[in-house]
């Protein structure tokens, strides 16, 4: 992540990081591919607290913040957005497996050959 972040941003770090992923080894790379006076917006949830080089917060002026959950209006939005198909969701490479082939799903999602997303669909709803 260090690699690519200082390759796009020609050393200089993102202006905001967002991190969705609420891995451990996310937390330990924020604030190197964050710019100074840059913004960390923590979005996924983490199980345990994570560790955060809090001296590089200082060093370069960096502020984070948290988002805490969706509001309703949110999740309305979001529904109507997919529903108008405003989105181009069908862009996204997602696969779908149905529950039966939970072990091939498993196996596309760690080998990261699947696409995006690897979906579980409940048996007899018709997606494969």
């Amino acid at each position: 992540m260090r690699d690519t972040a200082a390759e796009l941003t020609g050393g200089d770090g993102a202006d905001t990081t967002f991190d969705t992923a609420a891995h451990p080894s996310v937390a330990a790379e924020l604030t190197d591919v964050t710019r100074v006076l840059g913004r960390i917006v923590v979005v996924g949830v983490y199980k345990e607290a994570p560790r955060v080089d809090l001296r590089a917060v200082c060093f370069k002026e960096q502020s984070f913040l948290g988002v805490r959950v969706y509001t309703r209006d949110d999740v309305r939005t979001a529904i109507d957005l997919i529903a108008a198909d405003e989105l181009a969701l069908d862009l996204f490479p997602v696969s779908v497996y149905e529950m039966m082939h939970v072990s091939e799903a498993l196996s596309a999602a760690s080998s990261g050959d699947a696409g995006l997303k690897v979906l579980l669909a409940p048996m007899g709803s018709g997606r494969e």
